[in-house]
């Protein structure tokens, strides 16, 4: 198997997304794209607040061609939204140039935190949590277990990469 063009991260908000993919990406050489660093750039305002202000349809929409843009450039690592899978156009963009891994960390170890509207106290997350991790589990192509070190999360990712 040759290596994709993409490395692309999916996974529960605090599951290490960006941390790790700025890790394999300075590794590798590659770029480093954050999916809702673009929108929070495009937008002129944070997440929470176009959830607040605008509502998540509409994020879902402007996300929709961030993704969709992204998933056309050639070896980048890509961050998602914890959300972006949800939309199987979004999963179809993102496996047309790239391998999808999920970041797997156990829910006693995600943070909730006021910045995500959807997982903003435990409860949140934990309901979150129910819903997403089957779908994590039907679209991405790897499971990687984030539970351990970093070095080691980003280690598996680049093994499995270079197969």
């Amino acid at each position: 198997m040759t290596c994709a063009k993409n490395i692309v991260l999916c996974g529960m908000p605090s599951s290490g997304k960006s941390t790790i993919g700025k890790m394999v990406a300075d590794v590798l050489g590659m770029q480093f794209v954050d999916t809702d660093a673009l929108i929070v750039e495009q937008e002129g305002k944070e997440i929470s607040d176009i959830f607040r202000t605008e509502g998540e349809a509409y994020f879902r929409k402007i996300e929709a061609g961030i993704v969709e843009k992204v998933s056309k450039q050639s070896g980048v690592v890509i961050s998602l939204g914890g959300g972006a899978v949800i939309n199987p156009e979004n999963v179809s963009n993102i496996k047309v140039g790239g391998r999808l891994y999920c970041l797997e960390r156990d829910l006693d170890k995600l943070t909730p935190t006021q910045d995500r509207p959807l997982s903003g106290n435990r409860e949140k997350l934990a309901e979150l949590f129910k819903v997403r991790m089957p779908i994590y589990r039907q679209v991405a192509d790897v499971f990687v277990d984030n539970n351990g070190s970093p070095e080691n999360t980003v280690k598996k990712i680049i093994d499995d990469y270079k197969r």
